[in-house]
Order: structure tokens, then sequence, then C-alpha cells
């Protein structure tokens, strides 16, 4: 019988999911030389904390030395006064799209290609 906290919130599914396949990704030959190269990322752990605060079903993930972020929705003014930053860690780091189904490792150029794709953040006082 599934787990009764899966039943209540579906986006645990998803998160399992995605974590299986970051999991997988680190370990394959691929993943093992980039997670090295970059140098020290935060722990598969500390991202899987933070991803079962996320209940969005898309989102970019950027993973860089002793920083990471969930991109979930996409606000202009927000992602330009923080664009150097994202720059930097995209530059740095390993970019990753999660579709709802799959992790896809990308570019930093396919990565904020997509980042206009998400939602926008609500409009003040709508919910």
């Amino acid at each position: 019988m599934p787990d009764s906290a899966i039943l209540h919130n579906p986006s645990i599914v998803a998160v399992v999911w995605l974590l299986s396949q970051l999991q997988r990704w680190k370990v394959s030959p691929e993943g093992q030389e980039m997670w090295e190269s970059v140098g020290p990322l935060p722990s598969i752990g500390r991202i899987c904390l933070a991803l079962d605060h996320t209940h969005a079903t898309c989102y970019g993930l950027l993973l860089a030395p002793e920083f990471f972020t969930i991109i979930s929705r996409f606000h202009q003014s927000t992602f330009v006064r923080l664009e150097d930053r994202y720059q930097t860690a995209a530059r740095l780091g390993l970019c990753f799209w999660w579709d709802g189904q799959l992790l896809h490792r990308c570019t930093p150029g396919a990565f904020f290609a997509l980042l206009p794709l998400l939602p926008p953040f609500p409009s003040v006082g709508t919910r």
C-alpha cells in the first residue's frame, strides 16, 4: 500500500522521480565527471529538502558550488536584478530543467531561454 503522505501530496511522487533521475545521472560516467569538475555542490539530500517544498510542475534547477536555486516562476524585473548571479552560477555549475516528467541537463543558454516559459508571479492582491 502506498505511503499515505504520497496520497495526500502527489508532488512527492514527482520529487522522488526527479531525485532518482538526478541520482542516476550523478553516478553515470558523464555525471560523475561533471559533478566532480564543478566543485563542491550541494548534497542530493539538501536538494531533496528544498524540492519537498516545491509544488510547481515545471522548473529550472541551477546547481553551483555552495549554491543552488529552484526557479518555478518568472518575473522579468526580478530576473534582471539577479541575472548576473544566475549567469555566474550557470557558468560555474550545472543547469537542469524539470518538465514534470523528465529531468534534462541543459546548457546555460538553453536554461535561460526556457525561464520565460515559466508561469509569471501572481499579481499583487491575487492568490
